[in-house]
């Protein structure tokens, strides 16, 4: 069992605050508000994707759609970068332990990435993954007809910018857009951020539908970058006794997945920084 990629929603427990100013930001850590208390988790088997048979994964990013969190896609990015693979990810079933069955379900969309971009000479490919959940759409829907639409009525809008990007072996961060010419290939829109090393697989999450938060393990540091303009907005420091592994969103928190001492593994949860809620409610802007 290897995981690849932590996905979270709104949660309560400790949690982590900014404190002392550094150059590089404000170090984050811990505050212990209320008890700890055990967890357990349960793994289901999911769902099968036709569409990523004989692929193997590189990376992978979970989108719900805002208005409806039970329609969700599980996006997946192929081993050698060349391809984004929609697979669906049905609720599980209240009366039972399985998972829905994808049978009915429409035929999910894959797209191609293209690899003229990269440089050959570096042997540069595709680490990581991030789709903005805003990106995930939803037809029309009549509440005469059920309480949420089918599952099958969910879109992700992989034409608008700011909807998918992805993290390069060379330290590139890119964010990438359907082709007006083609579309089911998926081309550079933007070099959000250059850096010597790369993110790895895990470190790339999109908060409040605008914001792309950046992993750099090998620095102790998270950093945030506007997908409106590809500005950089703030870098934080990290704790450095923990050798932090993966990130991702919830609710109004940042969850970092991160190793102490070689052995014990630990999920940490750090507020989000007001810098990233500001201005939350635009919309990922339309290409002309």
């Amino acid at each position: 069992f290897c995981p690849r990629r932590l996905k979270t929603a709104a949660a309560t427990g400790n949690s982590l605050r900014g404190m002392g100013a550094t150059p590089a930001g404000r170090r984050l850590e811990e505050e212990a508000q209320e008890p700890q208390v055990e967890l357990a988790v349960t793994f289901y088997e999911g769902a099968p994707c036709a569409t990523l048979q004989g692929q193997a994964v590189k990376d992978i990013s979970v989108a719900c759609n805002r208005r409806f969190s039970s329609l969700c896609r599980l996006m997946v990015l192929t081993k050698r970068g060349r391809r984004l693979v929609e697979c669906p990810l049905p609720e599980a079933k209240a009366s039972s332990s399985a998972w829905e069955s994808s049978e009915g379900h429409k035929q999910m969309k894959a797209w191609e990435i293209s690899q003229e971009w990269l440089h050959p000479t570096k042997h540069e490919g595709m680490e990581s993954l991030a789709v903005n959940p805003y990106c995930l759409r939803v037809a029309e829907h009549d509440e005469a007809s059920g309480p949420s639409p089918a599952d099958d009525d969910a879109e992700l809008d992989s034409d608008e910018a700011g909807c998918v990007f992805v993290g390069t072996s060379s330290g590139r961060i890119v964010q990438m857009r359907e082709s007006l010419s083609n579309s089911g290939r998926l081309i550079p829109d933007r070099i959000m951020h250059q850096r010597s090393h790369p993110s790895g697989r895990g470190s790339l999450c999109v908060v409040q539908g605008r914001y792309l938060v950046t992993l750099w393990s090998k620095l102790s540091t998270i950093s945030a970058f506007d997908s409106h303009d590809g500005s950089m907005v703030k870098e934080w420091r990290l704790p450095t006794h923990i050798q932090w592994v993966m990130l991702g969103s919830g609710g109004d928190g940042l969850y970092l997945l991160g190793v102490r001492g070689g052995h014990h593994v630990e999920l940490f949860r750090f507020p989000t920084p007001p810098e990233l809620t500001a201005t939350s409610s635009q919309q990922p802007s339309k290409l002309g």
